[in-house]
């Protein structure tokens, strides 16, 4: 991690990144399985930052007969672009995110992705605060979008309490008679205790 004040830049190495097996095998890099995720941020004028990130996942390779079955060399590789940007002025906070990002199955194909998020907050006061959001997601084989709003609550100093309710809709391609749409609600009731 290298922190110059207005810019930065992150790197990790890891022996997996989404879908490791570290949980269940002591090999660690041994098995062929690594990730690398790259960072850099700059502050561009005070209260607007930016940050660009990479990420790959590359899996163990799959045993012999399972190659021989399904054909390729690995089970999944994992490409993602992350582009993020916020502007926060007195108690408004706005913030944008874009990720792209690319599933190869080796020698069974790939699947590609690309999402994106606009977000909006505002701190009524020192305890109470309001978050307004929209998503979009347009993959290969489904899109989907969502709308989000909700309070934040501070009860103490250490706990913070969160209430969302979210509606969407999906479109999943070639899916039963009504061509897959899918209409979504969701509610959600977070607490965050920091210490």
């Amino acid at each position: 991690n290298f922190n110059a004040g207005k810019f930065g830049l992150a790197l990790g190495i890891y022996d997996g990144i989404w879908n490791s097996d570290s949980e269940e095998t002591i090999d660690g890099f041994g098995d062929g399985e690594w990730g690398i995720d790259l960072q850099a941020a700059y502050v561009i004028i005070p209260g607007l930052e930016a940050r660009v990130g990479y990420a790959r996942h590359n899996d163990a390779p799959l045993p012999a007969d399972t190659i021989a079955l399904f054909g390729g060399g690995s089970t999944v590789d994992i490409d993602q672009l992350n582009v993020w940007i916020e502007y926060e002025v007195g108690n408004f906070t706005l913030a944008g995110e874009y990720n792209d990002y690319e599933f190869d199955f080796h020698g069974l194909g790939s699947i590609d992705g690309r999402a994106w998020m606009l977000m909006a907050n505002y701190a009524f006061t020192d305890r109470v605060g309001g978050t307004l959001r929209y998503s979009n997601e347009d993959w290969d084989h489904f899109d989907t979008w969502k709308l989000s709003v909700g309070p934040s609550i501070r009860v103490t100093e250490n706990l913070l309490t969160r209430f969302e309710y979210s509606y969407g809709e999906a479109d999943l391609y070639d899916e039963g008679t009504d061509g897959g749409d899918r209409d979504i609600h969701m509610f959600v009731a977070e607490g965050l205790f920091t210490f």
